[in-house]
């Protein structure tokens, strides 16, 4: 599904469990935060087949490559912590 949503300069792939991230160049926030509900609505149906799945998008935007991919990695996965506490079934976009 991520393969089929994204841009062709778009980088996905995943980190482990049901965790994914995807580098996307070029982008704002207003852009990231419509791509990501349009991946959300699209995965819940997708999933939502036996029974309610919640999905949990949390984007984390930067707007200068400054900052070590570790450094970017771990906000992104706080950010997804962040939205996944708050109750699934949400997208959170946080700039960086």
């Amino acid at each position: 599904m991520l393969q089929q949503t994204k841009r062709a300069s778009d980088v996905c792939g995943r980190i482990g469990g049901d965790e994914f991230c995807i580098f996307a160049m070029d982008s704002t926030p207003a852009k990231s935060q419509e791509w990501a509900n349009r991946l959300h609505e699209s995965l819940t149906e997708a999933l939502d087949i036996h029974k309610p799945v919640g999905v949990s998008i949390g984007v984390a935007f930067f707007g200068h490559m400054n900052r070590k991919l570790e450094e970017m990695l771990r906000l992104a996965d706080d950010t997804m912590y962040e939205v996944k506490h708050a109750g699934k079934g949400k997208v959170l976009v946080r700039s960086f």
